[in-house]
């Protein structure tokens, strides 16, 4: 028997509009956000009346401290915290940490059942460099911030499914591992970048360096990083230039000049592109007693508004 699909969309209960999901195993959001804090931020100690899940995606000297336990947020991973517990989050003393999280809840016993022994469980789970967790974290921020047809829905049905790949995680934990994906080399030669930010590095002696020729050594490192080597280089000058604007009171042309470039325009432009704001006002915003422990992400690489707070106005029970 065949099934009218908007017959059946019009049984199912929905709250302004927008359709309900009747699953008893469903989360609720009650907030999410993707911020980059200030080094050196604090969060806590503090308890909430909800679950919430931080993704951390890259390594830093954060701290995370939640049931007297600390743990180091050294490489990318995810934290939770449970109803009524006492946390706290120390963020890196040296540089900007970015970090999305979630808020949520279980409306309905079923749900918190379900994932009750897994949640209690684990407070840090390391995220590989394969996980789909990633992807599923923004695109709930990207349907909460377009807020298309049942987005709210859409958001629960994706945490239902982040947290199970959470759980499958957390159950490899101490298993073998496979092998990195990111060669060893290319490894070398972005630490190369690093320590040599402020000189000239040619990528040509670069891949010589690490052993490779030149074109597959641009081959090889576009395809494990998604850019030419030559543009990471200027995005890894630009993330150091913007700690150095809000740390430092150097000019905008000193700073340019300390990191080796010549032509301070240039310098602006190419701060302007990677990071959607130009160098002037990227200081000024986090001079700003309102945004001191946040910094200006590079809100082009995401399709949602970062350093925003995303509500669903779903009533804890």
């Amino acid at each position: 028997m065949s099934v009218d699909p908007e017959a059946e969309r019009a049984r199912q209960p929905s709250v302004q509009g927008e359709a309900v999901c009747p699953d008893p195993w469903m989360p609720e959001l009650t907030l999410t956000g993707d911020f980059t804090m200030v080094a050196g931020a604090k969060v806590g100690p503090r308890t909430l009346d909800a679950y919430e899940l931080v993704f951390f995606p890259g390594g830093s000297a954060t701290t995370y401290t939640a049931s007297g336990d600390t743990y180091a947020l050294d490489r990318p991973c995810m934290t939770i915290t449970r109803p009524g517990e006492l946390h706290q989050c120390l963020f890196d003393p040296e540089q900007p940490v970015r970090h999305l999280f979630a808020v949520f809840y279980f409306p309905r016993e079923e749900g918190r059942r379900w994932f009750e022994s897994f949640l209690h469980g684990h407070i840090f789970i390391p995220v590989d460099a394969r996980s789909p967790v990633p992807a599923m974290f923004r695109h709930i921020l990207h349907l909460s911030d377009a807020q298309g047809p049942n987005w709210k829905l859409r958001c629960s049905v994706l945490l239902f499914a982040l947290l199970e790949e959470l759980r499958e995680a957390a159950a490899l934990i101490g298993a073998p591992q496979p092998e990195a994906e990111i060669p060893h080399p290319l490894r070398m030669a972005v630490d190369y970048m690093e320590r040599h930010l402020a000189e000239p590095v040619s990528m040509e002696e670069l891949a010589h360096r690490i052993g490779w020729s030149h074109g597959y050594f641009a081959r090889a490192f576009t395809r494990h990083f998604g850019e030419p080597p030559s543009r990471h280089l200027g995005r890894l000058r630009m993330e150091q230039a913007a700690r150095m604007l809000l740390y430092r009171s150097a000019s905008v042309k000193e700073i340019a000049a300390e990191l080796g470039f010549a032509n301070e325009h240039y310098f602006s432009r190419l701060f302007k592109a990677i990071k959607g704001i130009s160098a002037t006002a990227y200081r000024e915003r986090g001079a700003d007693s309102r945004f001191r422990q946040i910094v200006l992400g590079n809100d082009r690489d995401v399709p949602y508004a970062t350093n925003h707070y995303f509500t669903y106005g779903h009533p804890m029970p």
